[in-house]
């Protein structure tokens, strides 16, 4: 059975406003789609833009925001099932993975 590509690890670089989710494999490069993702931070839903696989991250600019008191957190919600691995496998939709802040 091929290893299966989940989600390692996410962050949210504040001063930038920008998230990485990093994956257990490697990706296949390339856009993926902004209204798969869900990112809740600071009690505030924010927009996706830009998402781009890249080694194996997903790392997207956040944009405009709407009130959602929570935790911080990341979600993936295809389809499009458009986080391939390099190797074959297709990430599962996961949600509430915990987002860490860094300055």
């Amino acid at each position: 059975m091929p290893p299966s590509l989940v989600p390692v690890a996410a962050q949210v670089t504040a001063s930038k406003r920008i998230v990485t989710v990093t994956f257990s494999l490697p990706l296949v490069p390339g856009p993926v789609a902004p209204a798969n993702w869900y990112t809740r931070y600071n009690n505030l839903r924010q927009e996706c833009l830009t998402p781009v696989a890249i080694g194996s991250t997903v790392t997207y600019p956040l944009g405009a925001t709407i009130a959602d008191p929570g935790p911080n957190v990341v979600s993936y919600s295809p389809p499009p099932f458009d986080v391939v691995a390099a190797s074959g496998p297709v990430a599962p939709a996961f949600a509430d993975f915990p987002l860490t802040v860094v300055p």
